[in-house]
């Protein structure tokens, strides 16, 4: 697996590299280190820089003996573009961004190169805000009922999930007056035990459907949050809980803005302060990546549906 982080060298998306840094060698993986410079600046000066900053990693923290070192690139253009073409060329299984300020200039410019990757490349992102500590710690998890949240959770499970980790997976949903009611007619419930009857129901849901898709689905806190529009719930779950890390898939490979997940994950992206992996469908293979204990010895990868 390679690991490719972009980086514009500033101060505010070091983050970035020292997160992708450390990931990558928690995870075995090979780095790449990106940087786009406009056609008319000093390729040679930026390389220099670019190295430096790897080098007081690697005197922090020891790259492991016998892996390849971590590779600088630096390349002109377009930054969505040449981030595209380098993840393609490198067969990026992972690629980390950096961001600054919320609703800034250079964090509008960094949702945009995500959204390019995520639209071409189709692998997931990492969106990088917070100096790293260690590895995370407290991951949220927010899914629906689609193939990019089971390839979510697996990623979750395989790169960020150690044993030290405290997860939690909530799914979002506020039931119509119409699915209220029919519950109520169902069980012979009245208008106010329906709704704590629906949630229950919904809970059921999620813990049967998770056990067909996680590697270990004991290790999670299950969460029904109800509220008119998801990412309103992630963003409220999200200052509730303080998590480090954020997980959430993503349906569409092009136009993923377009799609009701997708338009999450973009909201969320500019709304969340702790760091965000964005995943799309079909874009995680846990028979080539998966590294939870005991292994992945699943042939192919369920959704969260409730139907088999």
């Amino acid at each position: 697996m390679r690991v490719l982080c972009a980086t514009d060298l500033l101060p505010k998306t070091e983050a970035a590299i020292e997160r992708a840094y450390q990931l990558s060698r928690q995870l075995d993986a090979e780095l790449s280190l990106l940087h786009v410079i406009p056609s008319f600046a000093d390729t040679r000066a930026h390389e220099e820089r670019l190295r430096r900053t790897m080098a007081r990693m690697m005197w922090r923290r020891p790259w492991p003996a016998g892996r390849e070192l971590p590779e600088v690139l630096v390349r002109s253009g377009n930054p969505g573009q040449v981030l595209v073409e380098m993840a393609d060329e490198l067969n990026a299984g992972l690629v980390v961004l950096g961001t600054h300020r919320q609703r800034s200039l250079r964090g509008a410019l960094a949702e945009r190169v995500a959204e390019s990757v995520l639209s071409a490349r189709g692998c997931p992102v990492l969106m990088a805000r917070h100096e790293p500590e260690g590895p995370y710690r407290n991951v949220l998890l927010a899914v629906d009922a689609s193939e990019a949240s089971a390839r979510a959770i697996l990623a979750a499970e395989s790169w960020v999930l150690d044993d030290g980790a405290n997860a939690t997976i909530m799914v979002s949903h506020e039931p119509t007056y119409e699915q209220m009611l029919a519950h109520a007619k169902s069980k012979g419930d009245s208008s106010v035990t329906s709704a704590t009857g629906w949630r229950a129901e919904a809970r059921a849901m999620l813990e049967n459907s998770l056990k067909r898709v996680s590697i270990d689905d004991s290790r999670y806190a299950l969460l029904i949050e109800e509220a008119p529009r998801p990412a309103v719930a992630i963003r409220r779950v999200a200052e509730q809980l303080s998590p480090d890390l954020l997980v959430v898939g993503t349906r569409a490979r092009a136009r993923w803005r377009r799609t009701l997940f997708g338009s999450v994950a973009s909201q969320v992206l500019r709304t969340v302060n702790c760091d965000v992996m964005v995943v799309p469908e079909r874009s995680f293979d846990p028979s080539l990546q998966c590294r939870a204990p005991g292994g992945c010895d699943r042939q192919g990868v369920g959704t969260l549906s409730s139907e088999s």
